[in-house]
């Protein structure tokens, strides 16, 4: 029971299409999927800042014009009332 907030990477591919960043915990790669409960979520903002200026980079690098954000995510658990 507790509050939670989780960050989540995302980039947008065009107006049409927005994918969380999902990264595979046995060989580190990274995926883009737009199913929000495959998203990697990360407990620090500053972990997911630098996937977020990694994946930025990457970007220049490859010519592509994706945008990436934060989102932030609050989940809340407790007991249910009889």
């Amino acid at each position: 029971m507790g509050d939670k907030t989780s960050y989540i990477v995302t980039r947008k591919v065009n107006d049409e299409i927005e994918q969380v960043a999902s990264i595979d915990d046995y060989n580190g790669n990274i995926y883009w999927t737009e199913a929000l409960d495959g998203a990697s979520k990360f407990d620090d903002i500053d972990k997911a800042r630098k996937l977020m200026s990694l994946q930025e980079e990457m970007g220049k690098l490859l010519g592509k014009d994706y945008v990436y954000e934060i989102l932030e995510e609050h989940r809340v658990v407790s007991v249910a009332k009889k």
